[in-house]
């Protein structure tokens, strides 16, 4: 993915992205190119709506996120499309204004209907808006499946999204990504770089990355939590199991007479282990149950894992119970080999 600013007129500026999409798309790997000025885990503007027919509360205007892009966008970042079609050559700047929304989009404003052939007014609100007057009806022809364009671990949201030929601010031609979907990325980083300073010699490419390494930046804050999270996890595991030993230890020195007296009177070494065992165990099961609040406090550390989620919990809870097993294994083979006379003349 790129990303380029520029200040030229609209006659202009078309002229070069119909060229730029043109030649990037025919280098040797590429298998789609596209531009849009939105990305995902990344940012979009927002828009307000208007639905003919509905009456708009000034204070409650309905609002999603809106995308001016390329024919080849959803392709070239690996959208599916879910009902209707895309955009294609034939949607021009003078022909029918077409939208395509997203999953969330059209479930929350026609739940229950198809929204292929419904219309809205899209009115751009951000920074760069240069249109007069009321903006034009648009006609959806598509649905989408959800693209988040927002962090990863925040909410999905309803998206709308328009030919970059229809856009009516002339917001989109001021900045924009060019998407480039190859066989190897890094190989066409250079290539794409030099079409763009072919065609435009003065043109900035604000920066160049692949997806992959795009949403992980998206996600380094994150990463550093849970790493720093993780370092304390084990600190803390550590620290419990130590915890558990001492707790165990003590309580088998303190009851060594009582543990002599069992085995004198017929219990088997198997009994004995099981008593610490099973008192191991309670000091266990103590900390597993506290787990599901501390998990519900760190819900918002977590992306695409619940704070209950099944399979998370019980591989903790298992982790959690194997280490006490260790931590009572030393203290029970002690409580097994106690020399019943000893034991009892020891006190």
């Amino acid at each position: 993915m790129a990303y380029m600013r520029a200040n030229r007129p609209a006659p202009e500026q078309q002229t070069f992205v119909r060229e730029l999409l043109e030649r990037a798309s025919n280098l040797p790997g590429v298998e789609r190119a596209a531009i849009g000025d939105c990305a995902p885990g990344g940012s979009a503007a927002l828009a307000q709506l208007e639905f003919p027919g509905n009456a708009v509360d000034p204070n409650r205007v309905p609002t999603s996120k809106a995308c001016f892009i390329s024919p080849e966008f959803f392709r070239a970042i690996g959208a599916r499309m879910i009902a209707g079609r895309s955009f294609n050559l034939f949607d021009a700047p003078t022909s029918m204004p077409v939208v395509v929304v997203n999953e969330l989009f059209a479930k929350r404003f026609w739940p229950g209907e198809n929204p292929i052939g419904k219309h809205l007014r899209v009115g751009y609100t951000g920074a760069g808006r240069r249109a007069l007057g009321s903006t034009r009806l648009r006609e959806v022809v598509g649905v989408v499946a959800n693209i988040k364009h927002e962090a990863l671990d925040a909410p999905t949201e309803p998206a709308l999204y328009m030919p970059y030929v229809q856009d009516e601010t002339n917001h989109f031609l001021g900045s924009f990504n060019l998407f480039v979907r190859a066989q190897s990325p890094l190989s066409v980083a250079e290539p794409v770089r030099t079409i763009v300073h072919r065609l435009r010699p003065e043109q900035p490419v604000a920066y160049m990355q692949t997806m992959t390494g795009y949403l992980a930046n998206s996600l380094a804050p994150r990463r550093f939590n849970l790493l720093l999270f993780s370092a304390f996890a084990l600190l803390a595991l550590l620290l419990a199991t130590i915890g558990i030993y001492g707790v165990v230890a003590y309580s088998v020195s303190r009851r060594t007479r009582e543990f002599g007296l069992r085995i004198a009177l017929g219990a088997t070494h198997a009994d004995v282990l099981r008593t610490v065992i099973r008192e191991g165990f309670a000091l266990a099961l103590i900390g597993v149950a506290a787990a599901p609040a501390a998990l519900y406090l760190m819900r918002s550390l977590t992306f695409g894992i619940g704070p209950l989620d099944p399979l998370t919990f019980i591989a903790v809870a298992l982790l959690f119970l194997t280490v006490t097993v260790v931590a009572c294994a030393v203290p029970a083979r002690k409580a097994c080999i106690v020399d019943p006379m000893r034991a009892i003349g020891s006190e």
